[in-house]
């Protein structure tokens, strides 16, 4: 899964209008959608963010989506011509709750952000024998 945020998006709605923001947020659904597989879903989170499942991906094939997603939304020419970036985090779903695995993205994305945003940041898991799941970044 890539969690997916547009950075500094208040800003543009406070800066540009509501009606702008709705504007850029269609866009960007058309432009994620045109850099991701067919047998992807792409679903609004909430707000500015979203959630791209790739249910045929593993972890690899995740962070090199979500990088090609990066580069695709920082070089696209949008509507209000100015630059839109987003920050994205990627996490694997394993032997766990589909609420645990979401948690992981959102920190990953929470670390890119961090990070300067504009980047990709993976969260992976490990399973121990008790099956307790532990949080490896």
């Amino acid at each position: 899964m890539i969690y997916i945020d547009i950075d500094f998006f208040k800003k543009v709605n406070d800066d540009l209008g509501h009606q702008t923001g709705d504007d850029i947020l269609r866009e960007f659904v058309l432009v994620i959608t045109g850099a991701i597989k067919s047998t992807d879903f792409l679903v609004r989170w909430g707000g500015e963010e979203f959630i791209v499942f790739s249910p045929n991906n593993d972890l690899q094939q995740a962070e090199e989506k979500a990088e090609n997603i990066r580069r695709t939304v920082e070089h696209h020419l949008w509507c209000h011509n100015e630059r839109l970036t987003c920050s994205l985090g990627v996490a694997e779903m394993k032997d766990e709750r589909i609420t645990e695995v979401i948690a992981r993205a959102d920190d990953a994305l929470f670390k890119a952000k961090n990070a300067g945003r504009n980047n990709v940041k993976a969260s992976s898991n490990i399973v121990n024998s008790s099956s307790n799941i532990h949080y490896m970044n």
